[in-house]
């Protein structure tokens, strides 16, 4: 985890209501321990996650609305998440 801290900042959000405490302790812990850039995202819980994205786009499924427009273009363009194996952590 501390290499990803010195490529890029880490956005995250709750996946639901009880979730949002125990996210702002971790990314204080990240930013003091790695000194991690993360924003805490505001807003509703997203009640998805990567994995039905990623499966989502894999399956052609229209997922624009769960992605910034610029993170959909560069999925689509490139054809991130297509084959079976791709982008799955398991």
């Amino acid at each position: 985890a501390p290499d990803i801290f010195r490529l890029c900042a880490v956005a995250c959000m709750a996946r639901d209501n009880d979730a949002g405490e125990r996210i702002r302790m971790t990314a204080e812990r990240y930013r003091s321990d790695y000194g991690a850039g993360i924003v805490l995202l505001p807003g509703e819980p997203l009640m998805l996650s990567s994995s039905e994205i990623r499966e989502g786009l894999r399956s052609g499924t229209d997922m624009r609305a769960y992605l910034p427009s610029g993170v959909w273009e560069i999925c689509r363009r490139e054809g991130l998440y297509q084959s079976e194996n791709c982008g799955n952590a398991e």
